[in-house]
Parts: structure tokens; sequence; C-alpha cells
């Protein structure tokens, strides 16, 4: 594996990076892997293609991790663990940052995919379901489909596939069958009907304008 560097906010959408490692028990590491992924969606938007010259613009990055044996990170990395230079993370655990650029493993890319769900996978999810569940924006409201809360859960997969097929659930449209003031329950009236809307679709927010007065 050639181990070029790249920082995170450097990744172009499409590439991948090996960011870090991290000790954890029974002699194993975890592999953090984050790819650069238009979380708008699977269809590439209109607005990703007319922003590619900004730096600025950029969608997010998705990470991944999973469990290794550090020999087989040395026979696929080519990365000997026992000579890194580790540090403590605020937790207390052994971590190493790496950020080398699409790591590959038997010469196939190693790629993120994700898989939404209204299941929640294991118990962590069970009990951490209002913190971890998809929201519109990081302090918007929680997406749901047919009414339940949604799991966009990640895993790593080896793919030379350049479009990966990620599950990603329809979110049930929001209706504003009426926008008031919380403190004197007096009617809001929206001055920028059309920006308003447009503010709305850039955070995934369907709006039923015929609702709105």
């Amino acid at each position: 594996m050639k181990k070029i560097k790249v920082k995170p906010e450097n990744l172009k959408e499409g590439d991948t990076l090996l960011m870090s490692f991290r000790k954890v028990s029974n002699d194993k590491v975890i592999v953090e892997i984050g790819e650069r992924i238009n979380l708008k969606g699977v269809s590439q938007r209109a607005a990703s293609v007319f922003n590619e010259s900004d730096e600025r613009y950029e969608t997010g990055i998705r990470r991944a991790w999973y469990p290794a044996d550090p020999k087989d990170i040395i026979k696929h990395f080519g990365i000997n663990t026992d000579k890194l230079k580790w540090t403590l993370n605020d937790r207390g655990q052994e971590v190493v940052t790496l950020n080398y650029l699409n790591p590959k493993a038997n010469n196939v890319r190693l790629r993120i995919i994700i898989e939404e769900t209204i299941y929640p996978k294991n118990e962590y999810q069970v009990d951490n379901a209002y913190e971890i569940a998809k929201k519109r924006g990081r302090d918007g409201d929680y997406c749901t489909h047919d009414g339940k809360l949604i799991f966009a859960n990640t895993d790593v997969i080896l793919t030379e596939s350049e479009k990966i097929e990620h599950t990603i659930l329809p979110i049930d449209a929001v209706k504003y069958e009426a926008i008031t003031k919380t403190s004197t329950g007096d009617e809001f009236y929206i001055s920028d009907v059309e920006d308003f809307i447009t503010k709305c679709a850039e955070n995934g927010v369907s709006v039923d304008v015929t609702q709105i007065k």
C-alpha cells in the first residue's frame, strides 16, 4: 500500500483515508476508515457539481471501524504497529493518527458503505437511540421513515467499484401546517417563501407549500 498522507479536510469526494489505529484488548487494533461521501443521497447533486471549484464546499466524512490483527495489518498495509508512535487520547486509549490515502488490501480498495435501517442493530443503539438516530443537521429534528427513527450504520468493504450501492431510506416529508411564535401564539409569516423552501431543501426537509401562510 502506498503511504500518501492527506489531511482529512483536503480529502476529495470518493476518496478514502486510513485515518487511525486504536489498541484494544486481546492484542487487537481498531482500524478507522473515513470517506468523503455525498450525504444528501446516492444521486449526484447539482450543488456539488457547480461548487467543485470552491474548496470551502465539502460534503462530510463518514467513518467506520473494524478490528484487525497486527499481523494482518503488516500483511495488507505494510505497517508494523510495534514501530508506531502511540499516544494516549482523552479517554486514556492508545491511538495513532495515520491519514493515508486510499488504503488497499489484496490490491483492492477499502470503501465505506452506508446501510440505513429502522431497526437497531445492537443493545447500544437501543439504549442510545435518541443520541445516534439520524437528524436533519446536527441540531435538527429527527429523520423518520414510515414514522420510525433511522439508524445510519457504516461498514468497510473491499471493492473496485466506483459506485457504492448505499442503502439510503427515504425520509418522511415535513408538513408545516402552521408556524407560530411559541411566546405569543401569533402566526408567523414568511416574507421570502422561495428562500425558506431552498434552505429546507438544503437540509433534506420537504415542505408542503400549500400549507405555508
